[in-house]
């Protein structure tokens, strides 16, 4: 059961990998090989993050981000051993180009649920123009049971 999960967590990483170092070449013009380096430094950490939340998932329920997040802060903290290696390493990614996985991943997420999005009562406009609820007094939300 955790080698499927290691495979898939990995495939998914791979991917997201991909999207990050093309961003992180075409938009913010870094090196390649820069670029791969960082990348797959980012995604091991996650792997790695993403495995210990599965093992620790038996005993306390946390958030895989949690895990993720703490053991990259340990990593890069000024007492590590690794932390020039894992600083120096990831300085060539831009910190906003993983933003465009995320935002695509998110916008493929809203776009398949959008029909239940829209029954919990949010207003979606169906032009550019200003349709909110604040601005459309004659708005009347759907309540949907």
């Amino acid at each position: 059961m955790v080698r499927k999960y290691f495979v898939q967590q990995l495939g998914l990483l791979l991917m997201v990998s991909v999207i990050i170092i093309l961003t992180n070449v075409i938009g913010y013009k870094m090196p390649v090989k820069d670029s791969i380096i960082g990348v797959l430094l980012l995604s091991a950490i996650s792997l790695v993050g993403l495995t210990i939340s599965k093992f620790m998932s038996r005993f306390v329920k946390l958030p895989s981000m949690m895990y993720v997040s703490l053991l990259g802060l340990l990593l890069a903290c000024p007492v590590s051993p690794v932390k020039d290696i894992v600083v120096e390493t990831t300085t060539s990614v831009a910190f906003l180009a993983p933003a465009t996985a995320l935002g695509a991943f998110a916008g493929i997420s809203l776009g398949k649920d959008l029909k239940d999005f829209t029954k919990m009562g949010s207003y979606i406009p169906a032009d550019n123009g200003c349709h909110s609820p604040i601005y459309n007094p004659s708005y009347e939300p759907h309540i949907g049971l």
